[in-house]
C-alpha cells in the first residue's frame, strides 16, 4: 500500500516523500519484507530513485489487520525527482519478500517543472564496491560510475541479507564504459575438519572426491561454493544479469585455507571453472599481493591464474592509485584499485 503521495497528486520537482506500508500474510511472526525500492517507470526500463526503510512502526497496520507482528509494516524513503521529465509519471514501489520475491504497486502522478534550476548531483568518476557491511545502516554512495556487490556474506556458502537492495543501488551506476554491475564472493579452502560444505566421499562431480582434503576435493569444494553464490544472485539479478556481469574471486587470509599452496590454487581452478561453465565472460581476482603470496604463490603470468585481471586494494587515497595500476597479484592486468573514501571502497579504473 502507497499512502503517500497519493494516487494523481500534482507535485513541484525536488524532494518526494513516499510512504506506505506491506504485510506478507504468509510470513510466521513479522511484516514479511526485506527489500524495498523506489523507481519511476519499471525496474526493468525505468529509473531507480532510491530504497526505503522498512520495518517501521505501524500500529495502526497491526490493529486493523489483528495481527500484532504487522506493527512494523511500514516503509518510508525521500527520493529526488530531480532530473525527471515534468508531466505525467508512474511511482513503482518495489517490496521484496524471502519467499514470494518482489511486489510492485504503483501510483500516477504529475510533476510540476522546478521553480528555480537547480544544480544536480554530479556523478562520481569512482566506482564503489559495497557488501554486508552496509546492511545495518543501509548507507550507499551516491551515483557511483560503477557498482561492485558482495553476493556472499564474508564466507562461502554464506548470505548477504542487503543483496536485492544493494543489487538496485548498482542499478544506479552512471558509466557509459564500465558495467554498471558486478558481483564478488568469499573464497576459502577449509577442508573436510572445518566446513560441513566439504565434498563428501563418494562425489562424482565436477571430479571424483574421496571426502579427504585432496586436489580433486578441494576443486569440488570451490565449484560448489560458486554454484552456492551464483544461484544466489541469479535469484536477485536474474539469470541474463548474473551471466552478463563480471565476477571476483575475493580471497583473503582471513577465510579459512590450507598451509599449502597447491590445493588453494586448485580450490580457485573449481570456481573458475564453475562460472566458465555458466558462460561468465569475465572472472577476475580481488586480493592483496601478501594473501596471494601466502595462499597462492609468486605471481606468474604464465600460471593459471596469469590471465585474469586483478581488482587491488592497497592504495590510501585517489592520488596513489594510478600508481598501484602496474601492482599485479596474478601476473594478470590490473583493472581496478581500491582505496577509502568518505566511509566507503572506491574504485579507480586503471587506464
Amino acid at each position: 500500500m502507497i499512502d503517500s503521495p497519493p494516487a494523481g497528486a500534482s507535485l513541484a520537482a525536488g524532494n518526494l516523500f513516499v510512504a506506505g506500508w506491506f504485510v506478507d500474510t504468509t510470513a510466521q511472526g513479522w511484516a514479511g519484507v526485506d527489500d524495498v525500492e523506489v523507481f519511476v517507470g519499471s525496474m526493468e526500463t525505468g529509473r531507480p530513485l532510491g530504497h526505503a526503510q522498512f520495518q517501521q512502526s505501524r500500529p495502526d497496520v497491526a490493529a486493523a489487520l489483528k495481527n500484532p507482528y504487522w506493527a512494523t509494516a511500514g516503509w518510508s524513503a525521500n527520493v529526488s525527482t530531480l532530473g525527471l521529465p515534468p508531466g505525467a509519471n508512474t511511482l513503482s514501489v518495489y517490496v521484496h519478500t524471502p519467499n514470494k520475491g518482489w511486489w510492485l504497486r504503483q501510483v500516477p502522478i504529475t510533476l510540476r517543472p522546478a521553480a528555480s534550476p537547480t544544480a544536480m548531483p554530479t556523478p562520481s568518476v569512482f566506482g564503489n564496491d559495497i557488501s554486508f557491511p552496509q546492511c545495518p545502516t543501509g548507507a550507499e554512495p551516491s551515483l557511483p560510475a560503477f557498482g561492485i556487490v558482495g553476493v556472499t556474506g564474508g564466507r562461502p556458502f554464506s548470505a548477504n541479507p542487503c543483496l536485492a537492495r544493494q543489487f538496485a543501488w548498482a542499478l544506479t551506476s552512471t558509466s557509459a564504459t564500465q558495467p554498471r554491475v558486478s558481483l564478488y564472493m568469499n573464497t576459502a579452502n577449509p577442508g573436510p575438519g572445518v566446513s560441513p560444505y566439504w565434498p563428501p566421499t563418494g562425489t562424482t562431480m565436477p571430479r571424483t572426491c574421496d571426502g579427504s582434503w585432496s586436489a580433486d576435493c578441494a576443486f569440488d569444494y570451490g565449484w560448489l561454493f560458486a554454484q552456492d553464490a551464483f544461484s544466489r544472485a541469479v535469484g536477485v539479478t536474474g539469470a541474463q544479469l548474473a551471466v552478463q556481469a563480471p565476477w571476483w574471486l575475493d580471497m583473503e587470509q582471513s577465510n579459512s585455507w590450507a598451509t599449502e599452496t597447491a590445493t588453494n590454487a586448485t580450490t580457485l581452478q573449481g570456481a573458475i571453472a564453475y562460472l566458465q561453465a555458466q558462460k561468465v565472460a569475465s572472472i577476475g581476482v580481488y586480493s592483496t599481493s601478501t594473501d596471494w603470496e601466502v595462499l597462492i604463490g609468486m605471481p606468474t603470468a604464465s600460471g593459471p591464474f596469469g590471465t585474469l585481471p586483478n581488482w587491488r586494494p592497497g592504495a590510501s587515497n585517489a592520488q596513489e592509485a594510478p600508481g598501484w595500476c602496474a601492482r599485479t597479484v596474478t601476473g594478470g592486468r590490473v583493472k581496478f584499485v581500491q582505496f577509502p573514501s568518505a566511509g566507503f571502497d572506491t574504485n579507480f579504473t586503471c587506464p
